[in-house]
């Protein structure tokens, strides 16, 4: 399990705060090969009901997981697993908050889970829920089964 415990810096969790903007969203659709609408043309995205662009949900998994492979990343641990579950949409140039906590329950199959919620940070309404698991690093080799760990 990850080192949750008082000084390990992770009983607090990991926060970020980020601002989206037309430019992010143009460079992960580009990136992707993501042509949909509703992420660069705000005319159809309102005909569609919505209130302005919408940020990509796998974009805003991306970074939390990003965000959580950098803080583990001293304790020799990695991304293993990701899930992500998107609740609501998130609109461009909105403030989004990104934050992940242990998770003590895990799921058993990696070294440690963090709980991660994506939301508005100035309402506060969740728009993407997941679980990250993190195991230990590991060579080309040792995943082959070839180097001993």
């Amino acid at each position: 399990m990850v080192n949750t415990g008082p000084g390990s810096g992770r009983e607090q969790g990991i926060r970020q705060v980020r601002r989206l903007d037309e430019v992010d969203l143009f460079l992960f659709s580009a990136a992707l090969w993501l042509p949909h609408r509703i992420h660069y043309d705000r005319d159809y995205t309102r005909a569609e009901g919505h209130e302005d662009l919408l940020v990509h949900g796998p974009l805003q998994a991306a970074i939390a997981t990003e965000m959580i492979a950098r803080h583990v990343r001293s304790s020799a641990l990695r991304v293993c697993h990701i899930s992500y579950r998107h609740v609501a949409p998130a609109f461009v140039n909105s403030t989004l908050a990104f934050a992940a906590l242990p998770d003590p329950e895990g799921s058993g199959r990696a070294a440690g889970s963090f709980a991660v919620t994506v939301g508005d940070a100035e309402s506060g309404q969740p728009t993407t829920r997941g679980v990250v698991e993190v195991g230990p690093m590991t060579t080309a080799r040792q995943a082959r089964g070839t180097l001993a760990p």
